[in-house]
Protein backbone atom coordinates (compact mmCIF):
# COMPACT_ATOMS: atom_id res chain seq x y z
CA UNK A 1 0.00 0.00 0.00
CA UNK A 2 1.36 3.39 -1.01
CA UNK A 3 0.97 5.65 2.03
CA UNK A 4 2.24 8.74 0.23
CA UNK A 5 -0.69 8.55 -2.19
CA UNK A 6 -3.21 8.17 0.67
CA UNK A 7 -1.68 11.03 2.63
CA UNK A 8 -1.62 13.22 -0.49
CA UNK A 9 -5.31 12.54 -1.22
CA UNK A 10 -6.30 13.24 2.39
CA UNK A 11 -4.28 16.48 2.36
CA UNK A 12 -5.87 17.65 -0.91
CA UNK A 13 -9.39 16.81 0.29
CA UNK A 14 -8.72 18.55 3.62
CA UNK A 15 -7.46 21.66 1.85
CA UNK A 16 -10.44 21.68 -0.53
CA UNK A 17 -12.90 21.32 2.37
CA UNK A 18 -11.15 24.12 4.26
CA UNK A 19 -11.30 26.48 1.28
CA UNK A 20 -14.93 25.56 0.61
CA UNK A 21 -15.87 26.27 4.23
CA UNK A 22 -13.97 29.54 4.42
CA UNK A 23 -15.48 30.79 1.15
CA UNK A 24 -19.11 29.74 1.69
CA UNK A 25 -19.60 30.15 5.46
CA UNK A 26 -19.72 33.98 5.52
CA UNK A 27 -22.34 34.07 2.76
CA UNK A 28 -24.47 31.46 4.51
CA UNK A 29 -24.22 33.24 7.87
CA UNK A 30 -25.09 36.59 6.26
CA UNK A 31 -28.29 35.13 4.77
CA UNK A 32 -29.63 33.98 8.17
CA UNK A 33 -32.12 36.14 10.06
CA UNK A 34 -30.68 37.88 13.12
CA UNK A 35 -32.99 35.97 15.51
CA UNK A 36 -32.24 32.54 13.97
CA UNK A 37 -30.75 31.22 17.22
CA UNK A 38 -33.60 32.10 19.60
CA UNK A 39 -36.20 29.68 20.91
CA UNK A 40 -38.99 32.09 19.93
CA UNK A 41 -37.85 32.11 16.30
CA UNK A 42 -37.59 28.34 16.27
CA UNK A 43 -41.14 28.02 17.65
CA UNK A 44 -42.43 30.38 14.94
CA UNK A 45 -40.65 28.41 12.21
CA UNK A 46 -42.08 25.12 13.48
CA UNK A 47 -45.59 26.58 13.70
CA UNK A 48 -45.36 27.99 10.16
CA UNK A 49 -44.05 24.71 8.83
CA UNK A 50 -46.91 22.81 10.49
CA UNK A 51 -49.48 25.23 8.99
CA UNK A 52 -48.31 25.25 5.40
CA UNK A 53 -46.23 22.09 5.11
CA UNK A 54 -43.43 21.58 2.63
CA UNK A 55 -43.46 19.71 -0.62
CA UNK A 56 -41.38 16.56 -0.72
CA UNK A 57 -38.98 18.25 -3.14
CA UNK A 58 -38.24 21.16 -0.77
CA UNK A 59 -37.87 18.78 2.17
CA UNK A 60 -35.53 16.53 0.20
CA UNK A 61 -33.44 19.45 -1.12
CA UNK A 62 -33.02 20.99 2.35
CA UNK A 63 -32.04 17.69 3.95
CA UNK A 64 -29.60 16.76 1.19
CA UNK A 65 -28.05 20.26 1.28
CA UNK A 66 -27.83 20.27 5.08
CA UNK A 67 -26.33 16.78 5.10
CA UNK A 68 -23.68 17.80 2.55
CA UNK A 69 -22.73 20.85 4.66
CA UNK A 70 -22.54 18.66 7.79
CA UNK A 71 -20.35 16.12 5.97
CA UNK A 72 -18.07 18.98 4.87
CA UNK A 73 -17.93 20.19 8.50
CA UNK A 74 -16.86 16.86 10.02
CA UNK A 75 -13.30 16.83 8.64
CA UNK A 76 -12.98 20.50 9.63
CA UNK A 77 -13.56 19.54 13.27
CA UNK A 78 -10.18 17.80 13.35
CA UNK A 79 -8.46 19.53 10.43
CA UNK A 80 -8.14 23.12 9.33
CA UNK A 81 -11.29 25.19 8.94
CA UNK A 82 -14.34 26.43 10.79
CA UNK A 83 -15.78 23.06 11.82
CA UNK A 84 -18.25 24.04 14.54
CA UNK A 85 -19.57 27.04 12.62
CA UNK A 86 -20.05 24.98 9.46
CA UNK A 87 -21.73 22.23 11.49
CA UNK A 88 -24.18 24.78 12.94
CA UNK A 89 -24.93 26.07 9.42
CA UNK A 90 -25.60 22.53 8.19
CA UNK A 91 -27.98 21.91 11.06
CA UNK A 92 -29.81 25.18 10.37
CA UNK A 93 -30.38 24.05 6.77
CA UNK A 94 -31.75 20.64 7.78
CA UNK A 95 -35.51 20.23 7.98
CA UNK A 96 -35.90 17.96 11.02
CA UNK A 97 -37.63 18.34 14.36
CA UNK A 98 -34.64 17.61 16.62
CA UNK A 99 -32.29 20.16 15.02
CA UNK A 100 -33.51 23.13 17.10
CA UNK A 101 -32.33 21.74 20.43
CA UNK A 102 -28.97 20.78 18.95
CA UNK A 103 -28.48 24.18 17.28
CA UNK A 104 -29.27 25.99 20.54
CA UNK A 105 -26.83 23.76 22.41
CA UNK A 106 -24.05 24.26 19.85
CA UNK A 107 -24.46 28.05 19.88
CA UNK A 108 -24.32 28.33 23.69
CA UNK A 109 -20.52 28.75 24.00
CA UNK A 110 -19.46 32.38 23.67
CA UNK A 111 -16.62 31.46 21.29
CA UNK A 112 -19.17 30.10 18.77
CA UNK A 113 -21.35 33.20 19.19
CA UNK A 114 -18.35 35.48 18.64
CA UNK A 115 -17.38 33.51 15.54
CA UNK A 116 -20.88 33.71 14.06
CA UNK A 117 -21.17 37.42 14.80
CA UNK A 118 -17.66 38.04 13.44
CA UNK A 119 -18.70 36.51 10.13
CA UNK A 120 -21.85 38.65 10.15
CA UNK A 121 -19.78 41.81 10.74
CA UNK A 122 -17.47 40.96 7.84
CA UNK A 123 -20.51 40.73 5.58
CA UNK A 124 -21.91 44.05 6.88
CA UNK A 125 -24.86 42.50 8.72
CA UNK A 126 -26.30 43.04 12.21
CA UNK A 127 -25.17 40.72 15.03
CA UNK A 128 -27.27 37.68 15.94
CA UNK A 129 -29.59 37.78 18.94
CA UNK A 130 -29.19 34.75 21.21
CA UNK A 131 -31.40 33.53 24.07
CA UNK A 132 -30.06 34.84 27.37
CA UNK A 133 -28.36 37.89 25.84
CA UNK A 134 -28.79 41.14 27.73
CA UNK A 135 -31.18 43.58 26.04
CA UNK A 136 -29.48 46.33 24.00
CA UNK A 137 -27.91 48.93 26.28
CA UNK A 138 -27.67 46.57 29.27
CA UNK A 139 -24.62 44.52 30.06
CA UNK A 140 -26.27 42.03 32.40
CA UNK A 141 -24.41 40.46 35.34
CA UNK A 142 -20.65 40.50 35.00
CA UNK A 143 -18.95 37.15 35.37
CA UNK A 144 -15.55 36.91 37.08
CA UNK A 145 -12.71 36.25 34.67
CA UNK A 146 -10.81 33.03 35.44
CA UNK A 147 -7.13 33.41 34.63
CA UNK A 148 -5.48 30.12 35.56
CA UNK A 149 -6.59 27.12 37.60
CA UNK A 150 -9.42 28.86 39.40
CA UNK A 151 -7.56 32.06 40.34
CA UNK A 152 -9.27 35.33 39.46
CA UNK A 153 -7.77 38.37 37.83
CA UNK A 154 -6.86 41.21 40.17
CA UNK A 155 -9.68 43.69 40.53
CA UNK A 156 -12.42 41.34 39.27
CA UNK A 157 -15.47 41.13 41.51
CA UNK A 158 -16.17 37.74 43.04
Amino acid sequence: MDWTLIISVVAIVSLAVCVLGVVTAPFMVARLKKDTFTQERMRRVEAARARRGHSRGVWLARNIGGSVVILVALPMLIGPGQGVLTLVLGLVILDTRWKHRLVLRLTRPSVVRRGLNGLRRKMGREAFVFDGDAPPGEDGPRQPRVIHRGRFAAGDPL
